[in-house]
């Protein structure tokens, strides 16, 4: 029984990691070769904030794992944080997961995703409680364009 659950939410809730980019070309590496592994992710999509560097699948390609999940937006600015909520605005799913191409989220995911599947309807975050209170202010709904957007900073 609770297998099919895990399949119902995985279907239901399928996800899209969001890595944002800026100058740790080694690290996003790093975070996507985990993401890939990790096999949680219908599609891994990488913003580049960067329109000093151009990233291209072949950074990647040193990894056992098919890229066809993976797509690249090389920025013309840099949008800070607020690349965030345009790269999931192009997502293919109704969530996103959030990492920074320093962010080592291996200790954490697995379980956080599992958190998310069982209430999908709170922000899920990996922070301290008074940031993630404070971070509360910068969430927003909008019923009439099924819009519900939560922020959480993590350092």
């Amino acid at each position: 029984m609770a297998e099919n659950r895990e399949v119902e939410l995985r279907q239901n809730y399928d996800l899209t990691a969001i890595v944002l980019h800026w100058k740790r070309s080694d690290g996003t590496k790093i975070v996507v070769d985990y993401l890939l592994h990790s096999n949680l992710f219908k599609e891994i999509i990488i913003w580049n904030n960067n329109p000093q560097i151009n990233l291209e699948k072949s950074l990647f390609q040193n990894y056992n794992h098919s890229l066809e999940s993976v797509r690249i937006i090389n920025s013309k600015e840099n949008l800070k944080d607020e690349a965030k909520y345009h790269t999931c605005a192009e997502a293919k799913t109704m969530a996103c997961f959030y990492v920074d191409d320093d962010w080592d989220a291996s200790s954490y995911l697995k379980s956080l995703i599992a958190d998310f599947r069982a209430d999908p309807y709170v922000l899920h975050s990996a922070t301290d409680p008074y940031t993630f209170y404070m971070n509360l202010m910068w969430t927003y709904f909008d019923s009439e364009i099924d819009l519900h957007s939560g922020f959480s900073r993590i350092d």
